[in-house]
């Protein structure tokens, strides 16, 4: 094969190696960049560590999370803590939390709860706070109010 074409036949399979890399992300690569999609205003759970993984986010209370009972501008249904796995009675583990609330629209600090209508007292994020739920795999949480204090 002569060198003028074997030359070509390199540059144009860069180009498409080049270009093939470039459309190959996906919306399901985006829940690996961490800390994202979390408004000012808002708390904003992960199912992976450091911000990773899926996320749910509210700027109100809501005392079921399976089924959004909760108060706010938007109200969402946590679907991944609906997720059977690894323990049919929770879903799946909360990793990290990002708590982005105001005081401009009221309290400030988060409380998280084990159970449904904000039982099982499990600890409370201040406001700014951003890192992992604790050293184990995570835990499950199916409630949230906003408060004034931690």
């Amino acid at each position: 094969m002569p060198v003028a074409i074997r030359r070509a036949l390199i540059a144009a399979t860069a180009v498409c190696i080049a270009l093939f890399g470039l459309m190959v992300p996906t919306a399901s690569a985006d829940k690996w960049i961490p800390w994202r999609n979390c408004a000012e205003g808002d708390i904003c759970v992960y199912n992976g560590p450091d911000g990773t993984g899926e996320v749910c986010t509210w700027d109100g209370n809501d005392a079921n999370w399976r089924t959004s009972t909760g108060s706010g501008s938007h109200r969402w249904i946590c679907k991944w803590t609906q997720t059977w796995e690894p323990a049919p009675e929770h879903g799946r583990k909360v990793k990290s939390i990002w708590n982005r609330g105001t005081t401009a629209g009221g309290p400030a600090d988060v409380r998280f709860y084990f159970g449904e209508n904000y039982t099982n007292y499990y600890a409370c994020a201040a406001k700014g706070f951003k890192g992992n739920t604790g050293p184990d795999a995570g835990v499950f949480l199916l409630s949230h109010s906003w408060v004034s204090s931690c």
